[in-house]
Parts: structure tokens; C-alpha cells; sequence
């Protein structure tokens, strides 16, 4: 490790392909952490170009705050497609580049840190630990490989096969791990033979700047209004919404009361947006200050993962902004998530991927049946908050100076 005066401090970079003013869970919760450890350490963030969204307007090169840089490096789309290789291959050969200048600068590194997913986005931590030797924190938030596998997404056992031992050797190659799960740190516990005091769950939570300056109740409703449903977030196969479809339509026959609002974007807006009803409106990403409003406007949200076993160890960031609302949730998820929803918010829970059983959860809720969860403990309202992960971070952070 280079040398430092004493009382100096010492000087953390940041490895991620999204960062403000790219939108998402994963661009605000590394400005986040880059705020926390900005209180005690140089922070340098290291990220793309905004590209979360088609026609994402391209960010300064550099941004200077006290102990807090941003440089950012061009992302490229390859090939002019938004197919799977393409994606994987312009993954990898931007997270091959930010490789590459981080190692260009490891003597202005004491600390590095990477997150994934994006998959290829630990290798640029990789290479740091490895080539660079420079102390590496991972943060973990999907196991997006086995997802990949249980959707055979990755049918080719060779790709598959290279993609594991990547998985393997960046995990091993980490002096501190951050998970999003308690099942995610079980799983790498199992998988990797991880030290287990190199393991630490911290949890996706709400940042204090998307938490409800102040949250009324959900307005009386009068007879004649609708009973207001939104769902905000992505919409691709993770989410899967056209797995519920059927029971969607199936509800706005059923109750002339309901609407349903869907607004976000991904692979799945198009189909969905071609659903003819009309209580049912599908509209595009929108910014943060309407997304607001609409969330203080709704009766209820819904929420939905697809059907599948990796999902019984995620815990969707969405869950902890409804949450924050105090509204009840439409709950179509398992596992760890399950629980959290039922901790927080009213909940009418669903099997995911099951219409019947989203239509039967709508009856309830339609119908002014208590929620699933009436009677039981809430936790408090501090634990959904992200802010609450600053002391973990800097305690994980600590360790390895």
C-alpha cells in the first residue's frame, strides 16, 4: 500500500457502471456510500457515462466536491443492439476499461471497492485486489448468475461454466464482502468458503432523500372514486408483470372501483402497454418529483417478482420506498422479501406469477378485508431506512485500513 503522512486520510475508489444523474436503486445507493465515507476518507467515484436509459444525456468527465471526485468513462453500446450478447459483451469490455484506468491510477487507491450486478462489473475489483494489490471490498446485490441459469438465459454450458469461475474468483479475491440478504450471505458462505467475518449483510433500504418529507394517511375515498393501485419500478422478466397479467385485466372487470397505474421501463413496457382496458394505464419512466406525487396519491402498490427459487433471497429496493408510504402492498414475492413486507406495510400477499391468486389478493383488498399481516408487530420505521447502513459501511470499511 502507497505511504501516507500520518493523520492523512486515506483514499477509497468507488467501481460502478451507474451513478447519478443515472436514475436507479443502484446509482443512488453508490452516491450514498459515496456520502458516508466521504466523512472520513478521499472518495473517488469511478462510472460510466449515464446509460441506465436509452438517450440518458451524457454527465461532466469530472466532478470535484470536498473528499468526494466523480470521473466518469464513456459506455458504449456494442453492435447497435440491445440483444443479449451484445449486452454482455459491452458489460464486459466496459467493466475490462474501467479495469484498466483504475489500475492506471492504483497509487492514488488505498481502498477499492466494486459492485455487482451489473456480472462483469466485479471484475475491475478483481483486478484491483489481484494485479493492483489494493485492499477490495465487494458489495453483492443479485445473484445474477443464478437467475440467468434458472431462466436459461445462459444455455451454453462453456459460457456458463467461465462465467461461475469469474463468479468464484472475484468473490474469493474480496478482503470484505457486503450483501443485500441474509440468504445471499448463506449461499456465499456455502458456494465460496467465505471467511464469515469477512461477510456482512447490509440491507437495500430507503435513502433519506426518496423517504416522504411527510406521509398522510391515503386520502378517504368517496364513493365514486377509484381505489388506486401503482406499481413504479423496472419491467423486465425479473419483475415480470405479464405473469400476472390475466389476473390484472381479470380485476378491473371485476371491480369497477379499481384502477391500476404502471409506470416505469424495460423489456416488458411494450407488451404491457398494449393491454387494453380502460382503468388500466401503463406509462413511461418519469422523474422522481412526479413519481412523488403519484405515491402520495395512491391507495396501494404493487409489487412482483417472478417465480423463481433465486428469488427467495432477494429483497427488491422497491419494497423499502412503498414501505415508507404507510400504504398497503399487493405483495407477490417469497422468502426474505415476504418478511420484510410483512414487518412494514399492510400486506396482501400473492403467489408470484399466479393471476388467480394476484385476483384473489385484490378481493381483499378490494373488498376492505384487514390485511394479511393485521395484528402482528411492525418494526421500526428507522430500519427501512438506507442511512441506517452508514455505520455498517464504515465499520466494514475500518476493518481492512
Amino acid at each position: 500500500m502507497t505511504q501516507q503522512t500520518e493523520g492523512a486520510r486515506k483514499r477509497v475508489w468507488i467501481l460502478t457502471r451507474h451513478y447519478p444523474p443515472d436514475v436507479g436503486a443502484l446509482s443512488y445507493r453508490m452516491r450514498h456510500l459515496a456520502e458516508v465515507l466521504s466523512a472520513k476518507y478521499d472518495v473517488t467515484v469511478l462510472a460510466a457515462q449515464p446509460n441506465r436509459y436509452e438517450g440518458a444525456e451524457a454527465a461532466p468527465a469530472i466532478e470535484r466536491h470536498e473528499h468526494l471526485t466523480i470521473r466518469r468513462i464513456s459506455s458504449v453500446q456494442l453492435l447497435q443492439s440491445r440483444g443479449k450478447i451484445a449486452r454482455l459483451l459491452t458489460e464486459l469490455l466496459g467493466a475490462l476499461w474501467m479495469a484498466l484506468v483504475a489500475l492506471r491510477h492504483r497509487g492514488q487507491i488505498d481502498i477499492a471497492f466494486a459492485t455487482t450486478p451489473p456480472f462483469f462489473y466485479g471484475l475491475p475489483g478483481f483486478v484491483m485486489r489481484r494485479i493492483g494489490r489494493r485492499p477490495l471490498v465487494l458489495d453483492v446485490r443479485d445473484l445474477w448468475l443464478d437467475w440467468a441459469q434458472e431462466t436459461g438465459l445462459l444455455r451454453n454450458p462453456l459460457l456458463r461454466g467461465a462465467m461461475r469461475m469469474v463468479e468464484r474468483l472475484t468473490m474469493n479475491s474480496a478482503n470484505q464482502l457486503t450483501l443485500a440478504t441474509n440468504g445471499f450471505r448463506e449461499l456465499a458462505l456455502e458456494r465460496f468458503d467465505v471467511d464469515p467475518g469477512s461477510a456482512t449483510v447490509v440491507k437495500n433500504g430507503l435513502d433519506e432523500v426518496l423517504k416522504p418529507a411527510s406521509v398522510e394517511p391515503a386520502r378517504p375515498r368517496r364513493p365514486e372514486s377509484p381505489l388506486q393501485v401503482l406499481y413504479a419500478g423496472n419491467l423486465g422478466p425479473s419483475q415480470n408483470l405479464l405473469g400476472i397479467r390475466d389476473g390484472i385485466v381479470a380485476s378491473l372487470d371485476k371491480w369497477n372501483a379499481l384502477e391500476i397505474t404502471i409506470v416505469g421501463d424495460g423489456a416488458q413496457w411494450q407488451e404491457l402497454s398494449e393491454l387494453q382496458h380502460p382503468r388500466l394505464h401503463v406509462l413511461p419512466h418519469t422523474s422522481r418529483e412526479e413519481l412523488a406525487r403519484m405515491c402520495a396519491e395512491t391507495d396501494a402498490f404493487l409489487l412482483h417478482l417472478a417465480d423463481l427459487e433465486v428469488y427467495r433471497h432477494t429483497v427488491p429496493s422497491k419494497l423499502f420506498e412503498y414501505a415508507a408510504w404507510q400504504r398497503p402492498i399487493l405483495c407477490g414475492v417469497v422468502g426474505e422479501a415476504e418478511t420484510i413486507c410483512r414487518e412494514h406495510a399492510p400486506c396482501f400477499a400473492f403467489h408470484p406469477d399466479d393471476s388467480d391468486s394476484f385476483a384473489q389478493a385484490v378481493d381483499r383488498l378490494c373488498s376492505g378485508a384487514p390485511p394479511d399481516n393485521e395484528g402482528e408487530a411492525r418494526a421500526p420505521e428507522h430500519e427501512i431506512l438506507r442511512s441506517s447502513r452508514g455505520p455498517v459501511w464504515l465499520e466494514v470499511f475500518g476493518s481492512i485500513e
